[in-house]
């Protein structure tokens, strides 16, 4: 079940993935993950060469991981969403916040899938 409505903006999305890091829960982060473009992704990396099975099945969590690093890398208090852009089936939502007592800015990707906004590790 997903945290938010499937009619979703990006930025609304980067928000309830915002709640979800700061409470470190991974099950609600993942919720909110395009699975199946990211699998697709290190599919196409690897070839689908069985050898590589373990990074596809890796994806997801290696993903949250990734996401949740990105964010986690401004200070806790203070982050905020800042900017939603949005370029045909891809978007980006940044996040404003301090790093080291310095604004700093983190960043969300997200694409559509299965007409619903999700979020990836980044645009490639």
């Amino acid at each position: 079940a997903s945290l938010v409505d499937p009619d979703a903006s990006p930025k609304q999305i980067a928000e309830a993935a915002l709640k979800a890091i700061a409470v470190n829960d991974k099950q609600a982060l993942t919720s909110l993950i395009a699975v199946k473009k990211v699998k697709q992704d290190i599919e196409a990396i690897t070839h689908g060469r069985s050898a590589f099975k373990k990074m596809v099945d890796n994806a997801i969590p290696t993903t949250v991981v990734a996401i949740m690093s990105e964010i986690n890398g401004l200070d806790a208090a203070g982050r905020a969403i800042d900017q939603e852009t949005i370029t045909g089936e891809t978007a980006l939502v940044t996040v404003k916040g301090k790093r080291d007592g310095k604004e700093h800015t983190g960043r969300f990707f997200l694409v559509q899938e299965d007409n619903q906004w999700r979020l990836v590790p980044s645009h490639r």
